[in-house]
């Protein structure tokens, strides 16, 4: 008798798994045999052929040979396809003074986690400003898995000035005449603030209290971008402490009687 049939070889199932982690050991068990002469069927493992990338299809090939050395073959399909999105956490929201204390962009401030613990890369999408006073800037970046697949994440930057700016009036000063008051100057006035914006000064009042002497109390306020003021004050005093000047009529001289 001599035997030329085939064994018959019947692989597992085909299966899908998101990672290449998950791909199942190869396991010659999992084969299912049989033979016409009812003997033993010895299973090997012939190989696992990749191909592709995103997803990847593994064929992985099994033999199944009889006590006659008669073979065959069967193919088990492994797909490794990773539809998951990667994890990204960006940094906490915060709130800053002036626009250049915004922090820089930094990708590497950002966490991110795969299911598939492949890298994932950062990428900074955009700053995108709302509002003024405050300002609400919303930082968006964006995770990448090798697969293509991405999550976004986004930190809200709060811009609120909420500090008054600084005003320094000219030196009180003392006249003796009502005349001898200097006109208003806004220009006379120093003003700075924490941001380093423009601050407006408008003259605000000249209030005068009391007579010989007269002070007057001469308000400026200063305003920065965000509507924020402070005020200072100058103070005048008019105090004439100058005799007046009398002439008399001149010495007279009579006749006699």
């Amino acid at each position: 008798m001599e035997d030329k049939l085939k064994p018959t070889a019947s692989c597992p199932n085909n299966s899908t798994v998101s990672c290449t982690n998950q791909v199942p050991a190869v396991d010659v068990s999992s084969v299912t045999t049989s033979d016409n002469c009812g003997g033993t069927v010895t299973v090997t493992h012939i190989g696992d052929v990749p191909n592709g990338t995103c997803p990847t299809t593994i064929s992985r090939t099994y033999q199944a040979e009889d006590a006659c050395g008669n073979t065959e073959r069967c193919t088990q399909t492994i797909t490794v396809e990773d539809k998951l999105k990667p994890a990204v956490s960006c940094p906490s929201n915060s709130t800053v003074s002036c626009t250049n204390q915004v922090p820089a962009v930094d990708v590497s401030s950002v966490t991110t986690s795969d299911n598939c613990g492949g890298t994932v890369t950062v990428t900074h999408i955009g700053d995108v400003p709302n509002g003024t006073c405050p300002t609400t800037i919303s930082r968006t970046y964006q995770a990448e898995d090798a697969c293509g697949n991405t999550e976004r994440c986004t930190q809200t930057i709060t811009v609120e000035d909420k500090l008054k700016p600084i005003i320094v009036c000219r030196p009180d000063l003392q006249v003796s005449c009502i005349d001898q008051v200097p006109p208003v100057d806004v220009s006379s006035v120093t003003t700075s603030d924490n941001c380093g914006g423009s601050v407006t000064v408008t003259h605000i009042s000249d209030v005068p209290n009391g007579t010989c002497p007269t002070t007057i109390s001469r308000t400026y306020q200063a305003e920065d971008a965000c509507g924020n003021t402070e005020r200072c004050t100058q103070t005048i005093t008019v105090e004439d402490k100058l005799k007046p000047i009398i002439v008399c009529r001149p010495d007279l001289h009579g006749f006699p009687a």
